[in-house]
């Protein structure tokens, strides 16, 4: 029955029905209870944020999470009557994903400039115009307590000196990018878009029973209220929308793999921070997404397909890095000054000798636990944040360092 149950999730979310019927049943009980958003442009964005809207406020979290886990397991039961190839349906959905991985083009379609990195792989990136950069590394619910820290930097400096860089993230590390970009343009404060954002996404995947509460429709979670927030920001303040579609301020980092490329360059990395993806709201969440794809962890899937590459991967892909290859240099833009928010470990070590990079090395100011980097419940995920914000307060000092090597900022105490 277990075995059944996980393949049911698997195919409903590979194949976007599950999000549809979750969809399709909050929005009737919204309307038999003649609820109504006081949004107007939460009304007109993603349905699922305005459904999930209705569940935080009403409180039905519990509620439905135990309608979704009865159909989940009558579905199952069904399957495990009716349909025994279920779990060889899965199988092969894999080997398509691997296929398709293999056989995909050489590169993107984005115009990239092509080098090497300092381990020796590939990397394609659009390179900017911005000689101050804000990177952050993946680190799955990790990215919570991020955005902890990047909020008491914003309230400690104010988001003024930040409006001149850009942003780059890689797998989870995406997430923070958004929000902290968008918290300097106006769109709100980095706790507000964390409500709003990250905290609906897991409310969302908190419907459905552990352990699929995390692992499953994770990234399915994430590309709806990246969406979201792209589509607040292009209706409420359409400046911090411009900042990531047409002023290339978020740089997105994928990793992907070709049979077609030649011999000991097949695996590489890439960066785009413009294109065909960047122009609408869905393409962005989907951007967003895909750089999260865990293989058949997070997602149901290998690889995902945007319109610049068929058959991109994850972004930190393989995380901490294998031997041959190792963990993403994402250091690459070699203009002025970069703040790395490094939640992943490791990246001060590599970047010691480098004198442009300023790294926040959160892995050494506590311990995170495998329950912090799968946190999936609204509780344990307002946590990480408020985790984030005491970290960085008693390590003021050192943010305060990094901050004035990077952008020449003083803390306010010493102005």
């Amino acid at each position: 029955m277990d075995a059944f149950f996980a393949c049911v999730v698997f195919l409903l979310v590979r194949y976007e029905l599950l999000l549809p019927l979750l969809n399709s049943l909050l929005g009737l009980w919204r309307k038999s209870r003649g609820w109504n958003c006081k949004d107007a442009v939460l009304e007109t964005g993603p349905r699922i944020a305005l459904n999930m809207h209705f569940v935080i406020q009403e409180k039905l979290l519990q509620k439905v999470r135990c309608v979704v886990t009865l159909f989940l397991a009558v579905t199952a039961f069904v399957s495990m009557r009716f349909l025994p190839q279920l779990p060889k349906l899965c199988l092969l959905a894999c080997l398509w994903d691997t296929a398709t991985v293999l056989i995909s083009p050489r590169q993107p379609e984005s115009k990239l400039n092509w080098k090497e990195d300092r381990h020796g792989i590939p990397y394609g990136l659009q390179e900017g115009i911005y000689s101050k950069h804000m990177v952050f590394t993946g680190g799955v619910s990790l990215a919570c307590y991020v955005l902890g820290v990047v909020h008491f930097i914003y309230r400690r400096f104010g988001t003024e000196v930040f409006q001149d860089c850009d942003f780059a993230g890689a797998s989870s590390g995406s997430w923070a990018a958004l929000g902290a970009l968008l918290a300097t343009q106006g769109a709100g404060s980095v706790e507000a878009l964390f409500h709003s954002g990250i905290l609906s996404a897991v409310s969302l995947v908190y419907l459905f029973p552990f352990p699929f509460s995390l692992l499953l429709p994770g990234c399915q979670a994430v590309e709806s209220f990246a969406t979201s927030l792209a589509h607040q920001a292009k209706m409420k303040t359409p400046g911090a929308y411009a900042a990531i579609t047409s002023k290339g301020k978020l740089l997105i980092w994928f990793f992907a793999c070709s049979l077609r490329r030649e011999s000991g360059s097949r695996c590489y990395r890439f960066a785009v921070r413009s294109g065909p993806d960047f122009e609408s709201p869905s393409g962005l969440g989907a951007m967003i997404a895909a750089t999260s794809v865990f293989p058949f962890l997070t997602s149901p899937r290998l690889c995902s397909n945007l319109q610049c590459l068929p058959a991109v991967m994850d972004g930190y892909f393989p995380g901490r890095g294998v031997s041959f290859l190792p963990v993403p240099d994402m250091i690459v833009p070699c203009v002025g000054r970069t703040l790395l928010f490094d939640i992943s470990g490791g990246n001060r070590e590599l970047y010691a000798g480098d004198k442009r990079v300023q790294v926040l090395d959160m892995k050494s100011w506590e311990s995170f636990t495998a329950w912090d980097y799968t946190a999936c419940s609204p509780h344990a995920c307002k946590e990480l944040f408020a985790r984030g914000l005491r970290g960085a307060e008693r390590h003021v000092s050192e943010i305060d360092r990094a901050v004035k090597e990077v952008f020449g900022l003083d803390p306010p105490s010493c102005s």
